[in-house]
């Protein structure tokens, strides 16, 4: 049996149900890339967040005794950080890069322009993708939130054919299965997060007031339709709370199930499979609208926040996405658009976008193997 290859993983193991899943989901699929057993080593960057830890060179040398350094997967290449050197919540730039002597795996990480960009970030990422996409003891792979094209905007298309389009890790919960209910679910998640971001143009309450509306309307189709209110981190459960308040009593009282907040994998998990018992979603989030689709369950998309467009126009669902920052009938726009994901027609076309995402794992799959074989042969490992 080979000696197995230890692994430091950065990342957040303790941020929303969306992140725990992904490392879930990753490392299975990641050692199946390998025929050797991996030991891993967990680093929550929210430790660097919280300021009790920093990216020196403690960071360099913990890294250095292990075999393989893993990067995400997360949101962690958002470029408004101002105490970061690198402009990114990822704080190395490519001198730290260089002092690493381990191989970097930056796994399906997002790339996120939307809260503003960073005087270092300018300066600082392009010179992070050109090293990343260059060296070889590196490989950089983003994930399908409109990450590839929004690097667009920092280097040449030339790079960009170096960097591994893999997606969400997500999609793919080992395990998880489609459940078939008696009752027709409707699961919805909301987020207050980022208010100034996602309320810019729809006050909060308006927005609430059109998805209970939405909502209302389309349970009233089934005397045995049920309410799944599905929060993913701890501030869903303020905006999902006033959702709760703008329906009617009979339905508050009768007819709505409201998930718990359980820290962890086990709280992932009934998450996960909170979803898998659905029959249709409303999401506001980018893995709430993940996890249904990973299973073909018909999900609109209420987007105040770019990443949800960006996925829905990757997997070419744009008419199940209500644009969350237009008031113009946005309750109708709702309600139109849960119809017509509802229907049966879209089931193929919900069942070739899970092919193609599989299909695009799978060329990732080759393109990460070939390069981990590389990099672990050039260091004897």
């Amino acid at each position: 049996m080979k000696k197995p290859l230890t692994v430091l993983h950065l990342a957040s193991f303790h941020g929303n149900t969306g992140d725990v899943l992904n490392h879930l989901s990753f490392r299975d699929w990641f050692a199946g890339l390998l025929d050797r057993p991996l030991e891993w080593t967990n680093l929550e960057i929210r430790g660097y967040f919280r300021r009790q830890w920093e990216f020196d060179h403690r960071f360099i040398d913990l890294a250095n005794k292990h075999d393989l350094l893993v990067i995400g997967g997360g949101n962690f290449f958002e470029t408004w950080p101002t105490r970061s050197r690198s402009g990114t919540s990822i704080d190395l730039t490519v001198d730290d890069f260089h002092a690493l002597k381990s191989p970097v795996f930056v796994n399906s990480i997002g790339v996120d322009t939307e809260q503003g960009i960073s005087a270092a970030a300018r300066v600082q990422l392009p010179l992070l993708i050109d090293y990343l996409s260059t060296s070889g003891r590196t490989l950089l792979s983003v994930r399908n939130d409109g990450a590839m094209d929004t690097l667009r905007g920092f280097v040449g298309q030339e790079n960009l054919q170096k960097v591994v389009d893999l997606p969400d890790a997500v999609f793919f919960i080992p395990g998880l299965r489609r459940i078939d209910t008696q009752h027709h679910v409707i699961g919805v998640n909301l987020a207050c997060d980022m208010p100034d971001r996602r309320f810019a143009k729809v006050e909060r309450g308006n927005l609430v007031s059109a998805v209970a509306s939405a909502v209302e309307r389309f349970m009233s189709r089934s005397d045995d339709a049920i309410l799944r209110l599905v929060p993913h981190m701890y501030s869903d459960f303020s905006i999902l709370s006033e959702l709760l308040e703008k329906l009617p009593d009979e339905i508050r009282r009768e007819r709505v199930q409201f998930l718990g907040n359980t820290p962890g994998i086990e709280g992932a998990r009934e998450i996960a499979d909170a979803y898998a018992g659905c029959s249709v979603v409303v999401a506001n989030r980018f893995h709430s609208a993940v996890i249904p689709l990973g299973l073909s369950i018909p999900t609109v998309g209420i987007s105040n926040y770019p990443q949800l467009s960006k996925l829905f126009n990757d997997l070419n669902l744009v008419d199940f996405l209500v644009d969350g920052h237009d008031s113009q009938n946005l309750s109708r726009r709702i309600s139109d658009a849960l119809e017509l994901a509802d229907a049966p027609a879209s089931a193929e076309h919900l069942a070739a976008t899970v092919r193609t995402i599989e299909e695009r794992r799978g060329s990732a799959a080759v393109q990460i193997s070939h390069w981990l074989n590389e990099v672990l042969a050039d260091t004897k490992l």
